[in-house]
């Protein structure tokens, strides 16, 4: 669904479209990442449960996300946000280089 429309969005002038890069590798803006296949996820680990073949795990560096879908929210909300007139005002590192469930309660003001 994203190669529908990520070649419309643009991060202070460059485009955010999937592009095919080096030995498999893909592309979107100056951010390289691979899918990482089924196989190639440790035995037992958690986002083999919920793999989906029409939303990849992907790979970016030492970072693991469980889906494509995860990839794009963490870029376009965090990286990607330039421009967009809002600042980004939490951001939290769940477990080493790795993505997992933040609970949170009701914040009380």
């Amino acid at each position: 669904i994203y190669r529908l429309f990520g070649h419309l969005l643009t991060d202070v002038g460059t485009s955010l479209a999937l592009q095919q890069a080096d030995r498999g590798a893909y592309r979107v803006a100056s951010v390289t990442f691979r899918v990482v296949p089924l196989g190639e996820l440790p035995g037992g680990h958690g986002y083999a449960e919920g793999y989906k073949r029409t939303d990849l795990a992907i790979r970016r560096g030492v970072r693991l996300f469980p889906s494509f879908s995860a990839f794009l929210l963490h870029n376009l909300l965090g990286r990607w946000c330039g421009e967009v007139d809002r600042r980004r005002v939490f951001d939290a590192a769940v477990g080493p280089y790795d993505y997992g469930r933040l609970l949170t309660e009701g914040i009380t003001e």
